[in-house]
């Protein structure tokens, strides 16, 4: 009996170490975690005169998405998408040279050529984002800063910021706070991404941004989705623009947006946006077809499954 004891234990002891060694080769599986995201967008515009030089009608849509944990930052993703339509002096406007946001330019935004620390938009943001991790709402809100003149009113006077962060950074802190104000808990969380795209109007000055937050988890599947827009429209009048349009997003103006009054919609945009978002829980990106989406979507769904995928393709793990 003792004997037979004996071999199964050194038999067990085998295959143990054997698991053990297989183990090791193994990659390390991802672990998901049980935290809170939130996501915003604040919506900017400006316009330039037409004269010598043509006039410019310009938006300036930055989003940020937060992960928290225990009140302190864990993640945190900002970028701006910046485009512009030009226009004569005579009213007539320009073919737009649409762009893609300051991260996704990445070099060819061309930042550092005239940067004194010799680093582009992404990288200064990057460490931005990187300090703000491991700290409080309140601690973000009370960075050190100094205004350098009316372009940039809050430039980065903390002593581990200087060197790497001169660019102005009161609305990308705006934008954190109130992405922050949208938290909600998600479960099983290993990836986090966002992105956006812009396109002009048929006609007339007019120029929206898409805005996509999602979370994957550890199979990949969609835990989180967020879905905004900001349409920004305007008019020339004596070689001039102005906006005709409230600085707000089509979440943040609810009813005001007047799908149902003008389009015939049964629900409004923002509505529709949130059925999206629930529908896309559950499903890859690359299974999520424009076919497939619910019923309750009127809107193009192409737009929104594109943002998805895109958001995911530039998920990191938290």
């Amino acid at each position: 009996m003792k004997k037979i004891l004996a071999v199964l234990l050194v038999g067990l002891l085998v295959l143990t170490g054997c698991g053990s060694k297989d183990k090791d080769k193994e990659p390390a599986a991802t672990t998901g975690q049980d935290v809170k995201i939130g996501s915003a967008v604040i919506s900017t515009g400006k316009t330039a005169e037409a004269g010598e030089k043509d006039g410019s009608f310009e938006t300036n849509i930055y989003y940020a998405t937060v992960v928290m944990k225990d009140d302190k930052f864990v993640n945190v993703q900002i970028d701006v998408n910046q485009n512009k339509q030009t226009f004569k002096a005579d009213g007539t406007i320009n073919a737009a040279d649409i762009k893609g946001s300051k991260k996704v330019l990445g070099k060819d935004y061309g930042m550092v050529k005239n940067s004194q620390i010799k680093k582009e938009w992404f990288e200064q943001i990057a460490a931005l984002e990187e300090w703000m991790v491991g700290k409080t709402l309140a601690e973000v809100k009370g960075i050190k800063t100094e205004a350098k003149d009316d372009a940039h009113p809050a430039v980065p006077t903390e002593a581990n910021l200087t060197s790497s962060v001169t660019i102005s950074v009161e609305k990308y802190i705006e934008v954190v706070e109130k992405a922050v104000g949208n938290l909600v808990e998600v479960k099983n969380v290993a990836k986090v991404g966002n992105s956006s795209t812009a396109v002009t109007g048929k006609e007339g000055l007019e120029l929206t941004t898409n805005v996509t937050a999602v979370a994957l988890d550890t199979e990949g599947k969609v835990v989180y989705s967020f879905t905004d827009a900001a349409q920004s429209k305007g008019k020339i009048e004596a070689g001039k623009a102005e906006f005709t349009t409230k600085p707000l997003t089509k979440l943040e103006l609810k009813e005001e947006y007047g799908m149902k009054e003008f389009g015939k919609a049964t629900l409004e945009w923002y509505e529709q946006a949130k059925a999206f978002d629930e529908w896309a829980i559950g499903k890859k990106p690359a299974d999520l077809k424009d076919a497939d989406v619910v019923s309750s979507v009127t809107i193009t769904p192409t737009g929104l499954v594109n943002g998805v995928k895109a958001a995911a393709e530039r998920a990191v793990g938290i």
